[in-house]
Formats: C-alpha cells, structure tokens, sequence
C-alpha cells in the first residue's frame, strides 16, 4: 500500500481545528487564520474551528461575524464575495462602491443553529468576473481582495446539552477502539485491521478518546447485534447501497392472514381481545406521532436507496453513543476507507448524524435522524430555563404545538362544561 502509506502521515499531522469560546468575540486569528490575499478570479478559503461537544443552539439565536475586508476599486461588475457557514450562504457581499477602503468590522448576522458541535467551516468564495466577461483574464500582480485575521466571530449561550451524533465517538477513535467478532472475518481479514487501525493512530482528541469509543467491524450476516435504538435499517438497504443494482425495497412484506380456526379462537379468548386492543391503540398513537414528526419508518432505508456507499459507518442506539459499527462493500479499497477516515479528523466533513456513507468519490454523507431529541447535561436553572426550552421545543415543534392545541382543547371543554352546569343552576 505505498500510496496509503505515503499519504497517512501528512494527513494525520494536521493539526485540529481549535476549541473557540463563546459569548464573546473571538478573532479570526485564534483559530488559525491569517490576512489571506485573492489573486485570482474565483478563489474559496475555509477557516474551520471547533465549538464544544455540549454545544446546541435550535432557536433562532443570532450569531456574528464583524469582517474586516479591502478590495480594489474598479473590480467589473458582478465582483461579488459570498460568505458561507458549513456549505449554507449567509449573505452575497458585492465588490462595489467602496473600492479601495478598508471595511472593518462588517456585521453579518446569522441564525446560530447553522453551526453544530465539533468542527465548523466558515467559507469565503470571491468571484470577479472578466472585463470583458468573454475575453481571456489578463495576469495581476495586484491582489482583488482581502480579508483580515482582525475579524471575529461571536457565538450565543447554549446551556450543557448533547444531540445523538456520532461525530463525538469519531473523534476520540484510537487504534485500540477497533474489534472484532468471530464473524468479521468475512468482511474484514488481517491486513483490513491492521490498515484502519494505523488510520486511527494519530489525530484523535484526548477528551474524545476518554469516552473508549469501540469500533466493531461488522459483517452484513450479523448485522442483527447492532443496537437499532427504535429505527429501522435491514439487511436488503444496505446491501442496496453497497451494489451497483436497484433497490427493490418497497416497504414491509404484508402480514399473511391467520387461519379461520385461529381467529375464532381469538374471538374467544377476552385477555388476547384486550391485549389486541392495547396494541391497537399502541400503532395508532405511533403513527399519529409519525405523522406529526416523522421518526425513522422508512425514511432511513429510502435514503439509503441513494447512496453509492464504500462503507457505512452506523450509529442508532443514543443510549450508547461510544458505540460505533462499521460495514464495507464487498468489492471496497481499505486503504481508501482509510484514507478517508484519517483526512475526516481534521474537517468539518467527516461523518456525523446516526448514519454515515462514505461514497464512491471518497466523501461522507451523513443520515441525521429527524427526530432526535436534545439532552440535557447540566441542572435547569432561571438562567438556562429559557434556552433550555426553546431548545427542546425547536427540536419537535409540531409535537408541542399539537400538545397545546389538546390543552387548549380540554380547557376549553371544562369551561364549557362550567358554562352549562351554571346555566342549569340558575333555572
């Protein structure tokens, strides 16, 4: 493997992206970035950090980037800057008007649940256009644009909390975490090991690593020991994303009807009626969950469906979050999985969520459950309430809006009741 091994160390020398705080403004330049120039027409430059794994922000909370920037006058127009936070655009700036003045401390403003625990990527991306536009662009010497280490971001509270995600297990991945079963031997020999655990032997973070995340490599025939914590994946999805043929999944295989002497025997038997009937209002409670806020059902295994997948990296259970499996395609490079693995310690493009596809093109896509619950990690106190219950609320909104749509109709019941039993006292 002399590309693998050439390519393992440079990688894992990178350093992490640094640990910023929040609540106050924090300069560019203590995560690492420096006053970059743009001598080119198109350019993207990445400023990644890292925010505290008990970092969770889903209300509308407000986060901040004061700017300093300078660009030439007389750029064409069109000379535009976008600003991006973890692949969103947050705001277009053009490159008019003020050309040649320093801008310092430019407000953008954006909904702080753009960025998430764990490593984040702030993205510059300047575009200007040819003058004109159809001709050759001639060389400069001269940079476009540029963009100061002086800037800062400033990040809104968030009490101690947790979302399910298998990023923080990942990044405390060492070499001793991986395992193995009497059946993992049909997906992964000898060498596999030895190559994914050399992957993991650099760049894990010391806090991380005290959770001794395990990473059981898995064969699809024991797929059935892995903890599905509610949802629902099989053994036909992920051989779907792990082929090249289409997927028949069509939902569950119908119930088969129960033998006539059978069903006049469940007629009889009045425990087996009432248990019937719990289980009947069991499903349908569930599905009127679904149908407020969809959790797992099919949508998981249809998302699958689409996927090109090299291996899958599966993380359902969140009562166990250092607990980590991964699956491989029967036909995959180990030392691409590898590769991968080692350059995603270091990037905000790793995997994360309760599901994670490295695709065929070397990159991870993540399934994030739509219904995962935050976690609270500290004692509730006047001065977290707040924060504490928009975020829970924002998590599954419908679920309390139709909550207080069944107390309001409940008291408005009583009061009507209240109205009647007045009403027939007074005659």
């Amino acid at each position: 493997m002399p590309e693998f091994e050439n390519i393992l160390p440079r990688v894992a020398e990178r350093a992490a992206p640094a640990l910023i705080d929040t609540q106050r403004p924090v300069a560019f330049s203590e995560f690492g970035f420096r006053t970059t120039e743009v001598y080119d027409r198109y350019a993207r430059i990445d400023a990644r950090f890292r925010l505290p794994d008990d970092y969770v922000v889903l209300t509308n909370a407000k986060a901040e980037i004061a700017l300093d920037y300078i660009y030439v006058d007389g750029l064409p127009e069109g000379a535009a800057l976008l600003v991006n936070v973890n692949g969103t655009n947050i705001r277009l700036l053009p490159l008019r008007g003020e050309g040649g003045q320093l801008i310092e401390q430019f407000p953008l403003r954006f909904e702080a649940r753009y960025l998430r625990s764990g490593i984040n990527t702030v993205s510059f991306e300047a575009m200007i256009p040819g003058s004109p536009p159809d001709m050759p662009c001639p060389f400069t010497e001269t940079p476009f644009l540029a963009i100061g280490q002086s800037s800062t971001l400033t990040m809104p509270y968030s009490p101690s909390m947790y979302l399910p995600d298998m990023q923080i297990g990942f990044a405390g991945l060492t070499p001793a975490s991986v395992h193995v079963n009497e059946m993992s031997s049909r997906s992964f020999d000898a060498n596999d090991v030895v190559t994914l655990r050399a992957a993991l032997s650099g760049g894990e973070r010391s806090d991380a690593a005290a959770l001794n995340t395990r990473l059981t490599l898995l064969s699809l025939d024991d797929l059935g020991s892995v903890p599905m914590g509610g949802y629902q994946l099989s053994r036909r999805s992920l051989e779907a994303a792990m082929t090249d043929y289409p997927s028949t999944l069509t939902g569950a295989p119908a119930e088969q009807p129960a033998h006539a002497l059978l069903r006049v025997q469940d007629r009889s038997d009045s425990t087996a009626a009432l248990a019937r009937g719990w289980d009947w209002i069991q499903n349908g409670f569930s599905t009127a969950l679904q149908w407020l806020q969809p959790r797992s059902g099919m949508l998981l295994e249809q998302w699958l469906e689409q996927q090109h997948a090299q291996a899958v990296l599966i993380q359902l259970d969140a009562t166990h979050p250092n607990n980590l499996w991964m699956v491989r395609a029967p036909d995959s490079d180990i030392s691409a999985i590898a590769s991968a693995i080692v350059a995603a310690r270091t990037n905000a493009e790793g995997p994360r969520g309760q599901v994670s596809v490295l695709d065929q093109d070397g990159h991870w896509q993540s399934w994030v459950a739509p219904d995962r619950q935050p976690v609270l990690l500290e004692a509730v106190t006047l001065g977290n309430v707040r924060h504490v219950v928009g975020n829970f609320v924002s998590a599954m909104p419908i679920r309390y809006v139709a909550g207080l749509f069944f107390l309001a109709l409940i008291s408005a019941l009583f009061a009507l009741r209240l109205v009647i039993a007045t009403r027939e006292h007074e005659k």
